[in-house]
């Protein structure tokens, strides 16, 4: 079975110390930058965990969130031509490059965690 993974990383700029918590907001975009689907939350952490926890990030802190779907679960994939990614508890939106081809019924985004790798133990 085929996946495609993006790491979404949030990292703080200021000069104190922020929390962020919860999902990003993420919509799939075609190639005129229209939005063609939302992604799922997902609370799929590490295994026998399912609280979402805020994550307190010092100055150039990151945080980060996992964007996943399949590639191989149906018929015809949709060319995602770019993400809009909001953090949580915000308004302000970023246009992220092309992911590539998805099936966009299994498009699912993971709470933010903290560090770069969303959880991933490499």
């Amino acid at each position: 079975m085929s996946k495609t993974d993006n790491v979404v990383t949030f990292t703080n700029k200021s000069r104190s110390t922020c929390v962020i918590e919860g999902f990003p907001g993420v919509a799939a975009l075609n190639s005129r930058g229209a939005q063609i689907k939302q992604a799922v939350r997902t609370t799929s952490l590490a295994p026998g965990d399912s609280r979402i926890r805020p994550v307190y990030l010092k100055p150039g802190g990151v945080a980060s969130a996992l964007v996943a779907a399949n590639t191989a679960s149906c018929n015809s994939p949709a060319d995602v031509r770019g993400l809009l990614v909001t953090a949580p508890d915000t308004y302000r939106s970023v246009h992220l490059g092309a992911p590539g081809y998805m099936c966009l019924h299994s498009l699912t985004v993971s709470p933010v965690v903290p560090g770069n790798a969303a959880g991933f133990v490499f």
